[in-house]
């Protein structure tokens, strides 16, 4: 499986196999060639790994720094590290390990970034067991601390995966919308999208509600959405794409207090 990408108006996401790094914009001195401008060239920072092939990062624009989550599923790790705008470009604060345990780590990360700074992140686990959670949503406060939230249980005949999380515009509403094999059809075929909505003051997901968005669709997969708040004075858009590469709109309500 391959990570869920954001939309265009997102930071990219990538994948490093054997050593995690991040590439941030630095000046470079080099000689002066006639009737040739010289462009800044990137400076490579290691903040991690190595990880494995199969793991994934995700960067997010916080206040005044930026973010980087990725999965380490040979160590059974999430870690998350920060660096600062005003800090040098090899000056990164300390490595959080989010979460430890055996099978919390796979390859899907999707970012949201509440108005108030607080991070949201949409993860997978490779936990792959009946009855269990097979989502998380970790979420990072502006004081550093971390909480997690399991959700979306695999069954007999739903194996979810592939999740993401918008936040509304006032930071009071969360959505999670992921895709999920249909594990009774040959191939692991895919199934409707599913939405799940709760306030951001009260994330007991097990008890929310689990809706169906385009329903009528049985083969669509990589849910997608902005890492920004979701607009307060117009409906949210989220895109999914079909089995022939067909890209659908799914238009959510306008956020209000559940």
């Amino acid at each position: 499986d391959g990570g869920v990408s954001d939309s265009a108006s997102a930071l990219p996401q990538c994948l490093i196999h054997s050593l995690l790094a991040i590439l941030l914009a630095s000046p470079l001195a080099a000689q002066a060639t006639p009737g040739i401008k010289a462009t800044p060239a990137p400076a490579l920072a290691t903040i991690g790994g190595p990880i494995h092939a199969d793991d994934i990062v995700s960067i997010a624009r916080l206040h005044g720094a930026v973010g980087v989550l990725w999965s380490d599923q040979a160590n059974h790790r999430v870690s998350f590290r920060i660096h600062r705008d005003s800090a040098p470009i090899s000056d990164w604060d300390p490595t959080e390990h989010v979460l430890d345990g055996r099978g919390i780590a796979d390859d899907h990360i999707n970012f949201a970034v509440a108005p108030d700074g607080t991070l949201y992140a949409a993860t997978k686990n490779s936990i792959d067991v009946v009855g269990e959670p097979q989502l998380g949503l970790y979420i990072r406060r502006p004081s550093g601390d971390w909480e997690i939230h399991p959700y979306a249980p695999r069954t007999a005949n739903w194996e979810p995966t592939r999740p993401i999380v918008q936040v509304s515009s006032d930071g009071e509403t969360i959505f999670l919308a992921h895709s999920a094999y249909d594990r009774r059809r040959p191939r692991r075929e895919f199934a409707p999208i599913f939405l799940i909505s709760a306030r951001a003051t009260d994330l007991r997901l097990g008890s929310r509600a689990v809706r169906t968005i385009l329903g009528a669709r049985s083969d669509l997969n990589t849910v997608c959405g902005p890492k920004r708040p979701l607009p307060g004075s117009a409906p949210g858009v989220l895109l999914a794409s079909d089995a022939t590469g067909d890209v659908w709109e799914i238009v959510l309500p306008r956020t209000r207090r559940l």
